[in-house]
């Protein structure tokens, strides 16, 4: 991409005493300036091509409002956003909750069962448990302040049933809501 730059400097020709040659404005000037012109415009970005941007710099788009059409996925480190993306390995003994783990969700089978550490979460990270087995599973959350949803008292542990789903918000760094196939 060129910037436009400026060849011939019309204005200053004006202030030249009459007779001068350099007064004089040829064609050939004419079409240096055009040329530049048709130069700088061919090779910039069409602003109001988002499509275009997108497909020119792919790997760094910021769209502030708007849209976008045509895309087959939107992926990031985890996979696709719009999936749920399983954290690890399934889990078949006693596994601590990593800062990793947000915004995926474990999937525990016989012997399995959840930790849930303090000061590893933000406000806003959450996690899926999935209980894969034929028997309750337990999340232990001594080291956090934990409510199963629609209970006031706080838990330090909650059981998901069999073949359960519970779902771990975090509301600050040592303050959680499990909701889901829990008691």
């Amino acid at each position: 991409m060129s910037n436009y730059t400026k060849t011939t400097n019309f204005t200053a020709k004006d202030s030249l005493p009459s007779g001068n040659a350099g007064k004089i404005v040829k064609g050939s000037d004419f079409d240096t300036e055009f040329d530049n012109i048709a130069t700088a415009i061919s090779t910039k970005q069409d602003s109001s091509s988002l499509g275009t941007i997108a497909t020119q710099n792919a790997s760094n788009v910021t769209i502030t409002g708007g849209t976008m059409s045509g895309m087959t996925s939107i992926a990031d480190a985890d996979g696709n956003v719009r999936g749920i993306q399983k954290s690890g390995s399934t889990k078949t003994s006693s596994y601590t909750l990593v800062a990793a783990d947000a915004g995926n969700f474990i999937q525990v089978e016989s012997g399995g069962s959840i930790v849930v550490p303090t000061s590893v979460f933000t406000a806003g990270d959450s996690v899926i448990i999935f209980n894969n087995t034929t028997g309750d599973m337990t999340i232990t959350c001594s080291a956090v302040t934990a409510y199963v949803g629609g209970i006031s008292s706080a838990k330090t542990s909650a059981t998901v049933a069999t073949r359960g789903i519970a779902t771990i918000l975090f509301v600050t760094s040592s303050l959680a809501v499990i909701v889901g196939n829990v008691k």
